[in-house]
């Protein structure tokens, strides 16, 4: 998969370990796509000997409590996130809405308190970069700070692939 981008710069005095993760674009087929928390895509780490699409399928099920289908490569975006030594791998996908489950299965707080919004594709950049502007006036300091504005950045990247491979 082709890398789309690289956020962070690698430094030479980390030993970085590898972290492969899975982020997907949902279309609901009404010309909308999902987004998690002001800015987030679905998704999350992919598991030893899951595939990706295996990967995103039960995390979309956990977040989202949706199936999924017609699962799309965009691009890969590299993340070095210093505070955790690990480098990020994102494989990104857009895929259609298949079925909508009653309930999710979230594996932590963060996830029981996702606020989901469907946007257009330009509405969703809009608010990514706004999210992004108003990260990049904290300093960071730690993951919980660098972790979320990378994730913002990652979102932009993929969307932006997104909205090339639709023209």
């Amino acid at each position: 998969m082709n890398t789309l981008t690289t956020i962070g710069n690698k430094n030479s005095s980390i030993t970085y370990a590898d972290r492969p993760t899975v982020k997907v674009i949902i279309k609901n087929g009404h010309g909308k796509i999902l987004l998690l928390n002001d800015g987030l895509l679905p998704g999350g780490g992919v598991e030893r000997n899951e595939s990706d699409e295996q990967a995103l399928k039960r995390e979309v099920s956990e977040e989202c409590g949706m199936t999924l289908k017609n699962i799309t490569p965009l691009g890969a975006v590299v993340q070095y996130r210093d505070y955790l030594a690990k480098r990020y791998i994102i494989y990104g996908y857009s895929a259609d809405r298949d079925t909508v489950a009653t309930e999710t299965s979230p594996q932590d707080i963060g996830e029981m308190n996702f606020e989901y919004q469907w946007l257009s594709t330009d509405a969703a950049i809009v608010l990514v970069k706004k999210s992004i502007t108003s990260l990049e006036q904290a300093k960071i300091h730690d993951d919980t700070q660098q972790g979320p504005f990378y994730n913002r950045r990652a979102t932009l990247a993929l969307l932006g692939q997104y909205k090339r491979s639709l023209s």
